[in-house]
């Protein structure tokens, strides 16, 4: 995207699907050729040739402009949470680990529970044992 920035034409090696985010029209892409050499000879035909160089640098670098609703896709996400009832926000799935974490969690809040009333019963138990 840097190269794109500063109005340059990106030479591109790297991942081989890039064409799924990138127009491929707007940047050369070292995965087209061969070799070293032809990539080699394509930027320098491109460099030689003005009205090549700014059909590639005047094509759009994004397939789609769908990256510019962003705020709109946050909104919608955010809305569709908050104006859930709480029983239908909540996505518990009981495979995986899931149900047993579940299952501990109300162990642990049992037994925490327990320590507390066995700490409440110990209390007063004392403050009756001193009358």
């Amino acid at each position: 995207m840097e190269p794109m920035q500063v109005n340059s034409i990106p030479v591109y090696w790297g991942n081989p699907l890039v064409g799924k985010d990138f127009n491929v029209d707007s940047f050369v892409n070292a995965h087209d050729f061969d070799s070293l050499e032809r990539l080699v000879e394509y930027i320098i035909e491109l460099d030689s040739s003005k009205d090549k160089y700014l059909e590639m640098l005047e094509k759009p670098w994004l397939l789609d402009k769908t990256y510019l609703d962003w705020k709109q896709l946050l909104l919608n996400f955010i809305n569709n949470i908050m104006m859930k009832s709480y029983k239908d926000a909540k996505y518990l799935v009981n495979y995986g680990h899931a149900g047993k974490y579940r299952n501990e969690q109300r162990f642990w809040g049992r037994c925490e529970r327990k320590f507390k009333l066995q700490r409440i019963i110990e209390y007063y138990s004392q403050l009756f044992d001193r009358k």
